[in-house]
């Protein structure tokens, strides 16, 4: 059955989808051992040096990927949570960030947006396509008589 918003009322749901790690690190406001980017978080050194108070009187430690802008949120979020598709999706960012610099001074980023497209492509498909072409085949033939004796070859 498709979703629409009367399914979910017959449901009971909202209509949102599921809780993904991004929404849970986004309504994060303290960095601690339960944040699922713990471990991989590059501002957790960082967030482990500064105190805030919580409302309740507690000390605890900010969270500070939810204090950067949205860009370098979603940076963030794509090289330590995403695994590969991430890797990707940022390296397209990356590229078209760089292919914008080089319409506008050619001569200083144009063979750097190459060099990286082609190690782009490289990373991403792998090694360089075999290029089609003509190919040189050697066929030998062996006419085998009826004794299993080789009579001629070519």
């Amino acid at each position: 059955m498709p979703f629409t918003k009367e399914n979910a009322k017959e449901e009971g749901r909202k209509g949102g989808s599921q809780s993904t790690i991004a929404k849970r690190i986004a309504k994060r406001k303290y960095c601690s051992p339960s944040c699922p980017l713990w471990d991989k978080c590059p501002l957790m050194p960082m967030a482990q040096q500064e105190w805030v108070t919580k409302p309740h009187g507690e000390r605890a430690h900010p969270c500070l990927l939810n204090k950067l802008p949205m860009d370098a949120q979603r940076r963030i979020r794509r090289l330590f949570l995403s695994d590969r598709d991430g890797l990707i999706e940022e390296l397209k960012d990356v590229l078209y960030n760089l292919s914008s610099l080089a319409e506008e001074h050619p001569d200083k980023n144009l063979i750097k947006y190459g060099d990286l497209l082609l190690k782009a492509i490289t990373t991403i498909y792998g090694q360089k396509i075999q290029e089609e072409g003509q190919k040189e085949i050697t066929i030998k033939l062996h006419v085998v008589g009826d004794d299993g004796e080789v009579k001629q070859s070519s």
